[in-house]
């Protein structure tokens, strides 16, 4: 299928990522067309499948390979984006009214704590939401926003399967017109207290975050020496070496993106690519070769 492109050098691979993208893109701000999309894509493969057997690289062929990468990438974005996002707006609007509402929600926590007690926050990807006495689907983006003074990463922390019980709402605009608006809806979980967060079990990101939380708890906790080492230096140093980028002033934050460097406060793919880079060049060293060498770099690669 893969020599109906317009060139034998050109890469499809890289063209049939961009046009799947393009579809997924359309799909997720799509409300109809799974059964069009899907009728398009069989279409297009079986008219690939008989150029291929005439080995006819024609225009026609190129047209096909893009609508049928497309059409597979809408099929995905209303799958695994828009049927999820709708079940959830369903789940959310049967929800009693009231501002004293108390919703228990289980998922997992995607992200690392930031903010210290008695304000701290943290995403989680939902799963499920307890309604009308029993569990209902309810697949989301949460964001937890926990008051307090018991420190909730001794509870549970990114990776871990949890059930938490708060006031769960919309989470509405962005303050910040850099920010992408999402297809789906995001929510917002008020929480009082740490104690209403049970860790129900451990997923395989907790284990793979054991080593990043273990260098956090390495550095000096917050506010202990002063505001200052917290902005210059804890922030900074928590951003670039372990990817916690929310504990980064905000201030700080504002006048990179002003200034168009952001990219150097946060893990990027310079970073990334450093890090492999001197990850080779020890093993090469040690003379580490095969399997070994491979199984070592993918393990360092994600951490």
């Amino acid at each position: 299928m893969t020599h109906t492109a317009s060139d034998s050098r050109a890469a499809p691979a890289a063209a049939a990522a961009l046009f799947f993208t393009a579809g997924i893109l359309l799909g997720a701000r799509a409300v109809t067309g799974s059964a069009g999309a899907a009728l398009l894509a069989f279409c297009s493969l079986t008219f690939l499948c008989l150029a291929a057997r005439r080995k006819d690289p024609s225009p026609a062929s190129a047209a096909a390979f893009a609508l049928f990468w497309a059409s597979l990438g809408f099929l995905e974005a209303r799958l695994r984006l828009e049927r999820p996002a709708e079940r959830a707006r369903r789940e959310y609007s049967g929800l009693p009214s009231g501002r004293d509402r108390a919703d228990r929600v289980e998922g997992v926590l995607t992200d690392f704590w930031s903010g210290s007690p008695p304000r701290v926050s943290g995403r989680m990807r939902a799963e499920r939401i307890w309604a009308s006495g029993g569990w209902k689907p309810f697949p989301a983006d949460v964001f937890v926003f926990l008051s307090g003074e018991v420190f909730v990463d001794r509870i549970a922390d990114r990776g871990d399967r949890v059930a938490a019980v708060g006031h769960l709402s919309p989470l509405g605009l962005s303050a910040s017109e850099r920010d992408i608006a999402m297809p789906w809806p995001e929510y917002r979980l008020s929480i009082k207290s740490a104690r209403l967060v049970e860790r129900r079990s451990r997923t395989l990101m907790s284990w793979l975050a054991l080593p990043n939380r273990w260098l956090h708890a390495r550095l000096p906790p917050a506010g202990s020496l002063g505001p200052g080492f917290d902005r210059d230096v804890r922030g900074p140093l928590s951003a670039l070496l372990l990817g916690r980028t929310s504990e980064l002033d905000r201030g700080m934050v504002a006048r990179f993106r002003r200034g168009g460097l952001y990219h150097m406060l946060v893990i990027a793919g310079l970073h990334v690519a450093l890090a492999c880079g001197l990850t080779m060049l020890a093993l090469r060293t040690f003379r580490i070769r095969g399997k070994a060498r491979d199984s070592i770099f993918l393990a360092v690669l994600l951490l």
